[in-house]
């Protein structure tokens, strides 16, 4: 091979090269986007609850969840290291995956319930998450603000959402300031179900059960 047809050679892979990065990268932005969009329909129609009071509101919220979250993905992660041992469980899991829906409805209709939300909250700039297997998506929540007597503070927060098969994103987690909530309800539910257990051992996932009902 002449040093002409190297060089050639070398220019049509670099360009090769180059487009591919062009595509991911814009690809990759459209991802952003799109996952920004997502969380700014859920806060909008979330916007939308707040004068709402007990059932109803709760009962509008779980719509809302059913349309966003991916509440079972949430509810097995929740469950931890007991995951493994309750996942042949099949009624019960069921059964469990239900009453983790409305509680989960009801945790979130509260946080529609304090004066930061009525100002609007806009979903900001996404962020990947670094070496994230599932492609996680941070996405800030700006306008939040919370005080008393003239005085108040910004609350960092945002939405966590994940890519599933059907194209859009769903929202995994709910970050405000240092909580995290997913986090969070895996603690108490695995400390639960570390201490309370049948007779042959399984975790108590029916107790567990009536308890977020």
């Amino acid at each position: 091979m002449s040093v002409m047809q190297q060089f050639s050679r070398a220019l049509q892979i670099s360009f090769i090269s180059l487009t591919l990065l062009v595509a991911t990268t814009a690809h990759a932005q459209d991802n952003l986007q799109q996952a920004q969009r997502r969380a700014q329909s859920m806060l909008d129609e979330g916007k939308e609850t707040i004068a709402l009071q007990g059932k109803a509101k709760v009962d509008a919220v779980h719509d809302i969840v059913l349309r966003y979250v991916d509440v079972k993905s949430v509810a097995r992660f929740v469950l931890g290291k007991h995951l493994r041992t309750l996942a042949n469980q099949t009624d019960l899991m069921n059964q469990y995956n239900t009453a983790f829906e409305f509680f989960l409805s009801r945790y979130l209709a509260k946080l529609l319930s304090g004066n930061y939300a009525r100002n609007g909250i806009t979903a900001g700039t996404p962020k990947e998450k670094i070496d994230d297997a599932n492609k996680s998506v941070d996405v800030p929540l700006q306008g939040i603000s919370l005080g008393s007597g003239g005085i108040t503070s910004t609350v960092t927060a945002a939405l966590t959402l994940q890519p599933r098969s059907d194209g859009n994103y769903w929202v995994v987690d709910v970050l405000v300031q240092q909580f995290d909530m997913a986090l969070n309800f895996r603690q108490q539910f695995t400390d639960y179900l570390g201490k309370y257990s049948d007779k042959q051992g399984i975790p108590d996932l029916a107790g567990l059960t009536e308890y977020l009902n």
